[in-house]
């Protein structure tokens, strides 16, 4: 499973629809995109993607994965997302 964390500014909307129309047709069919953050609200349903509107503990996710995914187009969330998954990771 693949994670990608983000709220719903307007870089993140951005970056996500261009992946999940631009890549995810790409990808093999077993791998499963989970998304998580209010950015849900502005993602189209897909059956490889999971959404997940908030999570108490994002550990939980980061844990259960091996890859975190980090779109972005533009903005500054690269920085945020990079080092949070990292950070998380390395906890392991």
């Amino acid at each position: 499973m693949l994670y990608f964390v983000g709220s719903d500014n307007p870089f993140n909307v951005l970056s996500i629809n261009w992946f999940v129309e631009k890549v995810l047709p790409l990808l093999p069919k077993e791998i499963k995109i989970c998304i998580i953050g209010r950015i849900c609200k502005h993602v189209p349903d897909h059956e490889s993607i999971e959404k997940v509107l908030f999570a108490d503990s994002l550990e939980t996710y980061y844990h259960a994965s091996k890859i975190a995914i980090c779109p972005m187009l533009k903005g500054t969330g690269i920085k945020i997302k990079v080092v949070e998954a990292m950070s998380l990771a390395y906890q392991l």
